[in-house]
């Protein structure tokens, strides 16, 4: 009885020749699933909506705005955050594209309180003139 012939693949220098170590063909490998980018997408819109609505004086401007910086971008964290702790435990998930995306969010967080502080004053300004 002959043995089957197995094309080997070598991954790296420790497992070359070795038959334990088969990779099978590219029709059978299941894809790697990545994180949504929704969630980035959405943060991204959301910022600069809200950076244009930073220009305009009037008040539904600035509670849009208020609304939209911080609240709208910090829940995209928390989407995301969620749907990559979902995901741990599939051996496909790519761990490192995820990784970034959501270094990405934490940066747009804080960004996006910074860019809340014009629609905050403006919003102080507002009820100001209203209690005088």
């Amino acid at each position: 009885m002959e043995a089957p012939d197995y094309q080997w693949s070598v991954s790296d220098g420790s497992r070359a020749g070795s038959p334990d170590f088969i990779q099978p063909p590219l029709a059978v490998m299941p894809l790697r699933s990545s994180a949504s980018r929704v969630p980035l997408i959405v943060a991204i819109g959301a910022l600069l909506v809200s950076v244009v609505l930073a220009f305009f004086s009037s008040p539904v401007a600035s509670i849009s705005g208020y609304i939209l910086t911080p609240y709208v971008v910090v829940a995209c964290l928390v989407i995301a955050r969620r749907q990559d702790l979902r995901k741990l435990s599939d051996p496909y998930y790519d761990r490192f594209a995820a990784k970034r995306g959501l270094v990405v969010l934490q940066v747009l967080a804080a960004v996006a309180f910074v860019v809340s502080v014009p629609h905050v004053l403006h919003l102080a300004r507002t009820v100001g003139l209203w209690l005088e």
